[in-house]
């Protein structure tokens, strides 16, 4: 009798969650398909862990070839993709100013941003030849480039000319209108 409920018992597909068999699956070994999905075993890399088995849907299916492996849909799977959570991030975008790698090249934030110049005078005015380009400035960096000697701080574009055989306010001209 008790021969004839289990067989019974096998014949069912309920899923038991705790040990991760499929009832009534005869052909399932529980040691090799813990998961209960009932793949054979070459398919299924993980047969310990109930949540991983092929096409389910996750990352996690130990195939990267699958078309689950490109999670965010933009055309690139897990082997290329930095964030295949998010699909504005891959190999093709544009970088912008977000502190992400959009790009997959390893920087964040790379060969974006405004152009900085160095003030070390600390008039305001940055040296044209001392260009940087960055999100945001670092200290001693102006967006101005019109300074022309950065050594001077009394030398930058709309400062007082002087009779000193100077150019003092930039304009290109030495002791004009004085």
């Amino acid at each position: 009798m008790l021969l004839l409920v289990l067989s019974l018992a096998c014949r069912s597909k309920d899923f038991d969650a705790d040990s991760g068999i499929v009832a009534g699956d005869s052909d399932v070994d529980p040691v090799v398909d813990m998961d209960g999905d009932g793949s054979p075993a070459e398919e299924d890399c993980d047969d310990a862990n109930n949540t991983v088995y092929p096409h389910n849907g996750l990352d996690d299916d130990c195939d990267p070839t699958t078309l689950d492996d490109d999670l965010d849909e933009d055309g690139f799977g897990e082997a290329d993709d930095c964030d295949d959570a998010a699909a504005e991030v891959n190999p093709d975008a544009v970088e912008s100013c977000n502190g992400v790698d959009d790009d997959c090249n390893g920087q964040v934030d790379d060969a974006v941003g405004d152009l900085w110049f160095a003030d070390v005078d600390e008039d305001g005015f940055g040296d044209p030849a001392t260009e940087t380009q960055s999100c945001d400035g670092v200290s001693g960096t102006v967006a101005d480039d019109t300074d022309c000697d950065d050594t001077d701080e009394t030398v930058f574009p709309g400062a007082n000319e002087v009779c000193n055989e100077a150019d003092d306010d930039c304009g290109g001209v030495v002791d004009e209108d004085v």
